[in-house]
């Protein structure tokens, strides 16, 4: 059986096939001669299987049989190539050939039972994030690494962003994709890379590998290891290359599931946005058209302090649909992109201490104390300085809002460290329960608590701070305890404190 795709000998060019110009010299290489092994891989003779057959010549030397040279060709780029060209019906070995070595043979098949194992368990995982997180585990555990870290591409391609991390090594929380780092160098150059790696906070032993997630037209992002004692197998190599290939179907998987369960959840939010703003608009214009109705047929007989009270009735209810409007405008702008035309390296104390400033007058009128901590006022991000302003603004107003007691205090934070810049906003307040604090960033959505406290809103507010956060390439998270209080922590990735204007 022939075929039209490359023998070892076409790609390796080393010329021991029958007639070549060194078969005289070194013999003609079993590959090319062992007619048992033809049509496997769709090759001639064993030319697509010439790693199970003994006596090859690839390393300037006649090579052994397979026990001792699979490790080496597990490496070679002919093997991955045909590991591709194949894919589901690449064939390693086959019964009766390329070895007779019972632990050669053992180690192998416990090695595919395993990754059998990890793919069910892989493939049985239906959503992004907890699947990143059996990846991390499963590839520190085989490995036995001390750090295992998956990093994701933005939908731009850039940068690689911290999505899963399990070890006792910390890992930054972004690097750049150009950056001399193990998984910029893995994404530029598509392949496994490997290497020792030089760090204030490692000894000069630890060594890193890592791998591209993803397949050969779309990459997901790559997975980084790291051993601070000891260096990466040819074991740990194979299993990797195996493993990134099982992670990036799996995570394609979970992705299209995903979908499907936004497009369900679209359709469901729709419809509920419709019913809210409906509400938030409907409500206010009958009070409106209520109030005009009875200025046009009873003026002539209202008090001067009913007339008063009926205007500005209405004027308050137009006031709260151009707040409406303008908030929902707002988040479309984000959305669409429009309002970070001026993202730059900007000090986030400065949009802070304004904001702070001017929801002061709330707070006093409240009795709300704001007390403001500001470690680093030096430090930069990459933002809108207005984005920045709705990101405080909303959070302080909120907290302001939904903090009780004669004492109430809300306490505003702003650190930072190398790689993150840090606002902690903290109010003692009436809290989140549990089963919402999933939903609080969505569009309408109002604790089922907050009636109690008297406070009106559209819930917009946290809606628009997730999507500038992300925007900024950032996070934000919270803790709450219902009648505790509530925390919010929004990280931002810093830049240099020289590029800020």
């Amino acid at each position: 059986m022939t075929s039209n795709r490359l023998n070892c000998w076409e790609h390796l060019e080393c010329g021991r096939q029958p007639g070549g110009v060194h078969a005289g010299e070194f013999g003609p290489c079993p590959a090319a001669t062992d007619t048992t092994c033809d049509g496997v891989n769709r090759g001639k003779n064993a030319g697509r299987f010439c790693w199970a057959v003994p006596g090859t010549l690839c390393s300037g030397h006649v090579e052994g049989d397979f026990a001792e040279k699979i490790d080496r060709c597990r490496g070679c780029s002919f093997f991955h190539r045909i590991k591709h060209e194949e894919g589901y019906h690449f064939q390693l070995i086959e019964p009766g050939l390329g070895t007779s070595d019972p632990v050669a043979l053992h180690r192998l098949l416990n090695n595919v039972i395993m990754l059998i194992g990890i793919k069910r368990d892989i493939f049985a995982c239906l959503a992004v994030h907890p699947l990143l997180e059996k990846i991390v585990l499963h590839a520190a555990k085989v490995t036995q690494s001390s750090s295992a870290a998956m990093y994701l591409l933005d939908e731009a391609g850039a940068p690689l962003r911290l999505e899963a991390h399990v070890g006792s090594v910390p890992r930054p929380r972004r690097v750049g994709v150009e950056a001399d780092t193990p998984p910029g160098l893995a994404v530029r150059s598509g392949a496994l890379w490997k290497g020792p790696v030089a760090s204030d906070d490692l000894p000069e032993s630890a060594h890193a590998a890592a791998i591209p997630i993803g397949g050969h037209d779309k990459l997901i992002g790559a997975l980084e290891l790291l051993k601070v004692d000891g260096r990466f197998s040819a074991d740990d190599e194979w299993f990797l290359q195996e493993f990134a290939l099982m992670a990036a179907l799996g995570m394609e998987n979970a992705r299209q599931v995903e979908d499907l369960r936004q497009l369900k959840a679209f359709d469901k939010a729709k419809s509920k946005f419709v019913a809210l703003l409906m509400h938030h608009i409907v409500s206010p214009l009958a009070t409106i058209a209520c109030s005009l109705q009875v200025l046009s047929q009873l003026d002539q007989t209202l008090k001067d302090e009913d007339r008063e009270e009926l205007i500005a009735c209405s004027l308050e209810r137009i006031g709260s649909i151009q707040g409406l409007s303008k908030k929902l405008l707002d988040l479309a702008a984000i959305r669409r992109g429009t309002s970070l035309a001026d993202v730059r390296a900007v000090r986030p104390a400065e949009p802070l201490r304004d904001e702070v400033e001017s929801q002061q007058a709330r707070a006093n009128e409240k009795g709300v104390r704001i007390t403001v901590n500001q470690q680093a006022p030096d430090a930069c991000v990459r933002a809108d300085p207005d984005g920045l302003r709705l990101v405080f603004g909303n959070l302080i107003a909120n907290a302001i809002k939904y903090s009780t007691g004669p004492e109430a205090q809300v306490q505003v934070d702003l650190t930072a460290d190398r790689d993150c810049v840090c606002l902690r906003i903290c109010d003692h307040g009436i809290g989140i329960p549990p089963e919402e604090q999933e939903k609080i960033f969505e569009e309408f959505h109002r604790a089922s608590n907050v009636t109690k406290a008297e406070a009106s809103g559209f819930g917009i507010g946290l809606a628009v701070v997730k999507e500038l956060v992300d925007r900024y390439n950032g996070r934000i998270t919270l803790e709450s305890q219902v009648g505790a209080g509530t925390t919010f922590l929004v990280e931002l990735p810093r830049v240099s404190d020289a590029d800020a204007e």
